[in-house]
């Protein structure tokens, strides 16, 4: 008997122990996961205040027709980081993480690179086609601004897509410290060669890519630390393992082929506003887009910067579907919310505090806010609730949404904006965002996890 009290009491201190270690390993991962959302905040409130700030002086030495120009020109800039970047870099964020465990982040990044180095040229030879064809003739005249274009594209990509990497690898604190001094960095150069120079589109990406250009080195510099330090924490273990190239490329190339459709539904918008009433609304338009998706998309973007490496490591080493299915519709109510009672605020407040974000020329935007940060909302919403697909590797699934959500916007706004304007480009986004929530709701509700992919199918 006292043989058998014994074993019991010691039976009963290991459970004990047990259930503390686990307690204590719970608040460990609540209060590391606390610290990361506080970076990922920090470094959106102050990319958000910093582009608003920035805006706000910039607008003041700008017409409206200046800066509708330099949303045109945005677009081939668009072209690059949603055909070639946002894949890749969609790729670097799902990839890093195992790549590192597994000593191969080196060769992750080598692969990357290599590809977008490829995709880049190969969309220069097209550029360099239709220059020479004389197929657009305002390519040729305004050569000197398409080549600062395309350099800012391919620097703001390679940012994106280091900051894809240090995101997975749940470096918060740097992330933070490059989204916050990106726009910081892009409008304050701006300005300044804007006063140096005068007023023009040419001058204002100047700035631009002085800016990116610096925050460029400092991610280069941060890069190279990473894998040094991976290097000597974890020796590479290449061998009996595929190369990154077939999971890369299998898993970016359907965010290549839907952004091709984005950035033609985002490109439609700028073109058929400038072209049916002017580079001049087309100003106004932008600024009061900017500002009502700046803050939702701060918003989703910290939640998506936290949860994401959280939600992929859930689903691969846990296999725990229900909590990750749990993550997701909780991040994506809480966007929808959001967006929804910042509608209402502005719709009440905004016509007395536009004049901080914005100089006397744009004061027109208050009539679009209260629309826009809907949509806004609908369409982070959106965003959040492919994250469930992604997880689980299907992004070819995610094709279907994203084609959806295109081709409504484009359509919409051909037919509605030379009918109502600006107005008819705000009920284009509502569509198109509203489409971009069915679809991706249709899309989960038609998966099934019990066929989810192993990590390198």
């Amino acid at each position: 008997m006292i043989a058998i009290a014994r074993i019991k009491a010691e039976a009963i201190a290991v459970v004990r122990s047990a259930l503390e270690r686990r307690g204590s390993w719970r608040d460990a991962l609540k209060q590391r996961a606390a610290k990361e959302f506080l970076w990922i905040v920090l470094g959106q409130v102050v990319a958000t205040a910093g582009g608003f700030v920035g805006f706000r002086l910039l607008s003041e030495h700008l017409t409206t027709a200046i800066w509708g120009q330099v949303l045109v020109w945005q677009t081939v800039a668009l072209l690059i980081n949603k055909v070639i970047v946002g894949g890749l870099a969609a790729a670097a964020l799902r990839f890093a993480g195992v790549a590192y465990r597994e000593g191969q982040l080196k060769d992750l990044l080598g692969t990357v690179f290599s590809m977008m180095v490829i995709a880049v040229l190969g969309l220069l030879l097209v550029l360099l086609a239709l220059v020479a064809t004389d197929w657009l003739p305002i390519l040729r005249s305004e050569w000197r601004l398409l080549v600062l274009v395309v350099i800012l594209a391919i620097i703001n990509g390679l940012c994106g897509i280091a900051d894809a990497v240090q995101s997975s690898l749940r470096h918060r604190a740097v992330v933070a410290f490059h989204q916050s001094m990106a726009q910081c960095s892009r409008f304050a150069f701006a300005i300044v060669a804007v006063l140096v120079a005068g007023p023009d589109s040419t001058i204002v990406f100047v700035g631009f890519v002085v800016g990116a250009a610096l925050i460029l080195l400092s991610e280069v510099c941060f890069g190279m630390r990473l894998v040094a330090l991976q290097q000597r924490e974890l020796p590479p273990r290449a061998a009996g393992l595929p190369g990154w190239r077939g999971p890369v490329l299998r898993y970016a190339w359907p965010f290549g082929a839907w952004g091709i459709l984005n950035w033609l539904q985002s490109s439609t918008e700028r073109w058929s506003i400038e072209a049916n009433i002017g580079a001049e609304s087309l100003g106004i338009y932008g600024a009061a887009s900017q500002l009502s998706t700046q803050p939702i998309t701060m918003l989703w973007g910290a939640i998506l910067q936290l949860l994401s490496p959280i939600i992929f490591r859930v689903v691969d080493v846990d296999r725990d579907y229900r909590r990750a299915n749990r993550m997701v519709a909780v991040a994506a109510a809480a966007i929808m919310g959001v967006g929804l009672l910042s509608g209402l605020v502005v719709a009440t407040l905004g016509k007395y505090v536009v004049f901080l974000f914005v100089g006397p020329r744009f004061h027109g935007i208050t009539h679009y806010w209260p629309a826009l940060f809907c949509i806004a909302g609908l369409a982070g919403t959106g965003q959040v609730l492919s994250v469930h697909l992604m997880a689980r590797r299907k992004s070819d699934r995610l094709i279907i949404p994203r084609v959806a959500t295109s081709a409504t916007g484009v359509a919409a706004l051909l037919v509605l904006v030379p009918r109502w304007g600006i107005d008819g480009a705000i009920v284009a986004a509502g569509l198109s965002a509203l489409v971009s929530v069915g679809t991706n709701l249709a899309m989960i509700l038609n998966h099934d996890d019990s066929r989810a992919d192993p990590l390198r199918a």
